[in-house]
């Protein structure tokens, strides 16, 4: 799927759709973000206080296509001998599109 129809999709998504997109390691920064528990699930809890925070939906949205482009590079048949340079790139964008969306210091409290 294309990333910009992911980002479309996540725009009219429930969190409980989003969260299913989202990696353990990028569903933490987001529980950080929401101040529950810290354990990569995206459980009950998670997407309760995510219903009730839609400020932070713009985060779940660019974990997502974080998730969905990393996963995309990893089928790639060059990922073993290019995947360390992808992978660093793309977490670049991600702390990019954070720091574009929600300034420096939300940022540095997700990490």
């Amino acid at each position: 799927m294309h990333p910009a129809a992911i980002a479309e999709a996540f725009q009219i998504a429930s969190p409980e759709l989003m969260l299913r997109h989202i990696s353990a390691d990028r569903v933490q920064i987001l529980q950080r973000a929401l101040g529950v528990q810290v354990d990569g699930i995206a459980g009950q809890e998670t997407i309760r206080v995510s219903r009730a925070r839609p400020d932070l939906r713009g985060i779940a949205t660019i974990l997502a296509l974080s998730t969905a482009q990393v996963a995309s590079y990893r089928q790639l048949a060059n990922f073993p001998t290019y995947g360390r340079g992808w992978l660093a790139r793309s977490s670049r964008r991600q702390a990019a599109a954070l720091l574009a969306a929600y300034g420096e210091m939300s940022v540095m409290a997700l990490a």
